[in-house]
């Protein structure tokens, strides 16, 4: 004889069924139902595992989007490091990890040579630049900075304190719209 099982027992179960089985007892004559409950992922580690590879591929692609820009800048340091004003300018003292270097004078010829470098291999600085309100000499004053040299070695290039270059740099970044901005100058040309 076949039983089923009726529907209102089934209907106070709040996980879904996969399989209900009966057995007859012989001796007694009574049926034993045995039913067995699908074990539902839980939607919140469901939402979890989503969460998770959403974010490994927004770290993903930040990290490759940091190293490519990275990388071109470093390229764009490299190049200039191998042009023949940035070689004359190291054998005068300049771009030197000395902190008290014995610098040599520097000719208005020379810094021009040194901005034209900077403005050919930094293209999206020299956009930038150009777009700006600069005077000349400001403009001259950003390609060093952007070039690396440090406000000991401009102030030496300018013939003024450092405590001078120091409040040029400000002058300048507050002019070019950074005003707000906590960076250095030098941090914020670094990033271009």
């Amino acid at each position: 004889m076949n039983d089923t099982v009726k529907p209102a027992i089934v209907y106070h179960l709040q996980e879904p069924i996969e399989s209900i089985t009966a057995t007859r007892d012989t001796v007694t004559g009574t049926y034993y139902y045995q039913i067995q409950i699908e074990k539902p992922q839980s939607p919140t580690t469901q939402k979890l595992l989503v969460n998770g590879i959403i974010a490994l591929v927004i770290i993903l692609c930040l990290w490759l989007f940091t190293r490519k820009r990275y990388s071109k800048k470093a390229s764009s340091y490299n190049q200039f490091k191998q042009t023949d004003i940035y070689k004359l300018m190291r054998e005068k003292g300049y771009y030197s990890a000395n902190k008290k270097p014995v610098f040599e004078a520097v000719n208005e010829q020379e810094i021009n040579e040194l901005c034209e470098t900077v403005m050919q291999i930094f293209a999206s600085f020299s956009d930038f630049l150009k777009n700006s309100d600069l005077n000349e000499k400001d403009l001259q004053f950003c390609c060093l900075v952007k070039s690396r040299l440090s406000t000991l070695e401009l102030s030496e290039i300018y013939c003024v304190s450092q405590s001078a270059i120091f409040k040029r740099k400000q002058k300048i970044k507050e002019s070019l719209g950074f005003k707000s901005d906590k960076r250095t100058l030098d941090a914020i040309f670094d990033m271009m």
